[in-house]
């Protein structure tokens, strides 16, 4: 085998696990950092999107029974995990688990900046540091939209993923996305800063006092 077909086998295989590597990231991140946006990210990926589908599924079941729009032939690119896939078969995927991560995933880091584009300065606040958080968060938005877009495109041209069903599971999940940012912002995260972009820019009296140690003076 040579190198090129070794690096297509390793690209494909990092594309059909990207969710999953995704979720594994967040979790990490959010427990090691104490983030609590990431946090509820990686809550979201790991209970809510899955009886997102679930549901989703059953009613698609119900209504649209066999429709080519809303299933796809089962393969390695139907599952998260791969080693699950029963080849042949046809299941319903509107969307499917890969469509509905991804969307989610992005969908809450451009809501997280948008909010931060969007949040009102302080009296106080330095006009320099104020064009400097509008400037990355307006980056993260862009690059969050061309990423989606690209791995979106990528995938659907595939040719498993039916068009209409992507489409309509993409449009589905991003309202649950942003529900689910706005509760983490009432759970009493910060915005839900989980590019840590507003914590990089706080005036001083904000910020925690700096960690100090006690030393024994004989």
């Amino acid at each position: 085998m040579s190198f090129a077909e070794q690096l297509k086998g390793l690209l494909y295989g990092a594309f059909v696990s990207l969710p999953m590597v995704l979720i594994a990231i967040v979790s990490f991140l959010g427990v090691t950092l104490g983030n609590l946006g990431l946090i509820m990210l990686s809550v979201g990926h790991i209970v809510i999107i899955p009886f997102l589908l679930f549901m989703v599924n059953i009613l698609h079941e119900y209504f649209f029974p066999g429709s080519p729009y809303f299933s796809m032939t089962s393969s390695d690119l139907s599952y998260l995990v791969p080693m699950l896939a029963t080849p042949g078969i046809t299941i319903v995927a509107a969307p499917s688990p890969w469509i509905a991560h991804v969307t989610f995933f992005f969908t809450f880091l451009f809501t997280n900046a948008l909010m931060l584009y969007l949040r009102d300065p302080s009296p106080s606040a330095d006009p320099n540091k104020v064009e400097n958080r509008k400037a990355q968060t307006m980056t993260a938005m862009i690059l969050t939209i061309v990423t989606f877009v690209l791995l979106f495109a990528i995938r659907v041209s595939l040719g498993n993923e039916p068009m209409i069903g992507a489409i309509f599971g993409g449009l589905l999940v991003v309202p649950v996305a942003y529900g689910w940012y706005e509760l983490t912002r009432a759970c009493g995260a910060r915005d839900a800063d989980i590019f840590g972009i507003l914590q990089k820019i706080l005036p001083p009296n904000a910020k925690d006092d700096p960690p100090m140690t006690c030393v024994y003076s004989p």
